[in-house]
């Protein structure tokens, strides 16, 4: 927490800065948001891909089929999930141990092999019932039944969801009555970096609000520093990345965190931090601060900060927990990494609530020009005029949640380009923050 009196307009921690001096006697919605890219470690899933997890599909169960993982599974993975779909509604989740080993067992003439590698194979089973002259195969997870096969002999036998099914030799198709047996042998691989490279190399064609690499390899954090600036900077496509311990990114793009909180006895260590922030700062709309942002049931900050060096922390670029006056645990300042603003930039880019709304302004209006004006609309006065109608309407709205502030329509001007098929556009803008600092006096008479 911080406080105290002030001499300027200078201070840099959130806080209420108060004056007491003794006075003479006289006579705003924007774009889709909560979304959060992740690599895991996983029991299942498919290899090379990006799955879309729902937070409700976690919450229930219906992921286990997709990632061998839910709301109640234990493990760091899980945990991380946990953080970011405590938040954000959807993750794009992406194997980064895929070269695990896939359980499999032998019924008689039939082999049943999991489709995935990984340990979640291990609690699938394999049942066979005789019914007449055919043959009930039924595929169990977790004693739960999810796929019954009714067929003459193994030719009939289709992949299902969790098992690809093979006879021992092409000529014995026959199948044999047995009780539930279980498939063994699943082993889950271990990530390595080329897996993260993997993950960057995928993922940067999806849509996201944030990115979370929950892992300190330090060549991989660059690696996603670089793939965010190029989708911001070269090919216009808006995200922002968390990152743990890494404030020389000095970007706007780039969110550091290092440290944990503690619930009671049990700690989440920063990587589950990272994961927590990433969710919030998908989620958050663009008028939202998280500047003092309670942490839920927090009652203990791992690694913390005394108030220097919060005020270093946050001069550095590091988004950092501190207590609030009544003892809770919040993020100090929703802040990114910029710290050199450099020339076209200046001090509000470092502020997350500003680059939510400006990114939500470069995609919305990206997505509006690509799906309803090119190659659609003349490059006439009157085409030009309806698209600057489509910006007015979509900066009121900002302006109405407070996301910008004193806008008028005047401010945007659409006219034609150097070539026959161009059109420029220009915005003054605005962007809205939250109070943060208070610099009051009181005169005392």
């Amino acid at each position: 927490m911080a406080g105290g009196n002030f001499t300027g307009q200078n201070k840099v921690r959130p806080g209420a800065y108060i004056n007491f001096k003794a006075s003479k006697q006289v006579s705003t919605t924007g774009g889709v948001r909560g979304v959060v890219a992740i690599p895991l470690v996983l029991p299942w899933g498919q290899l090379d891909k990006i799955i879309t997890v729902k937070s409700t599909d976690f919450a229930d169960g219906t992921a286990m089929a997709l990632i061998g993982l839910s709301a109640t599974s234990e493990g760091d993975s899980a945990e991380y999930l946990r953080q970011v779909l405590s938040n954000a509604p959807t993750a794009l989740v992406y194997r980064c141990n895929g070269k695990g080993a896939q359980a499999v067992v032998a019924v008689g003439n039939l082999i049943a092999t999991a489709i995935y590698p990984g340990t979640y194979g291990n609690k699938i089973e394999i049942e066979i019932v005789k019914n007449g002259d055919l043959y009930k195969v039924n595929t169990y997870v977790s004693s739960v039944l999810k796929d019954t096969q009714t067929v003459e002999d193994i030719s009939g036998l289709k992949t299902n969801n969790y098992v690809i099914f093979d006879s021992v030799t092409e000529n014995d198709l026959d199948l044999n009555e047995s009780a539930g047996i279980p498939l063994t042998g699943g082993e889950d691989g271990v990530a390595v970096a080329s897996d993260y490279t993997n993950f960057l190399n995928r993922v940067k064609s999806y849509t996201f609000n944030t990115m979370i690499l929950p892992t300190t390899i330090p060549t991989i954090a660059k690696a996603a520093v670089d793939v965010v600036k190029d989708m911001r900077d070269s090919k216009g496509r808006k995200s922002q990345v968390v990152i743990i311990n890494y404030p020389e990114a000095d970007y706007e793009g780039v969110i550091s965190v290092n440290q944990g909180y503690k619930i009671g006895s049990v700690e989440y260590p920063v990587e589950s931090f990272a994961c927590y922030v990433a969710g919030l700062t998908a989620s958050s709309a663009v008028n939202q601060s998280n500047t003092y942002h309670v942490i839920n049931g927090a009652t203990e900050i791992v690694d913390e900060l005394t108030d220097e060096e919060i005020e270093k922390a946050l001069t550095s670029g590091k988004l950092v927990l501190s207590y609030r006056q009544d003892g809770a645990v919040v993020i100090e300042q929703d802040i990114n990494t910029l710290v050199n603003p450099g020339v076209d930039k200046n001090s509000m880019f470092a502020k997350n609530r500003v680059i939510r709304v400006l990114d939500d302004i470069a995609n919305v209006v990206s997505e509006k020009f690509h799906m309803s004006y090119i190659g659609k609309v003349d490059n006439t006065e009157n085409g030009r005029t309806l698209f600057k109608a489509d910006l007015v309407n979509y900066f009121n709205s900002l302006y109405e949640m407070s996301a910008i502030q004193e806008f008028t329509a005047d401010d945007i001007v659409v006219s034609k380009g150097e070539s026959i098929d161009s059109v420029v556009v220009n915005v003054a803008v605005q962007p809205a923050d939250a109070m943060e600092k208070l610099y009051m006096t009181v005169n005392v008479n």
